[in-house]
């Protein structure tokens, strides 16, 4: 679901920089910037239950 924010967000940017909206574009680019952190943080958090190396993933700790 956070990729479909981030594709969303990524395509608003793009089409209000293209419009020449830079206010709107840089607003919508910062909010794509900040949802594509908090994803790549997550996948490195959770790469080894995501490919395997990990079979402890649905613990709680």
């Amino acid at each position: 679901m956070c990729i479909v924010f981030i594709v969303i967000t990524g395509f608003l940017a793009f089409s209000f920089y293209m419009d020449g909206s830079m206010l709107y574009a840089l607003m919508s680019g910062s909010i794509c910037a900040v949802l594509m952190i908090f994803f790549a943080r997550n996948i490195i958090n959770n790469a080894p239950c995501l490919f395997g190396s990990r079979t402890d993933c649905k613990k709680k700790v």
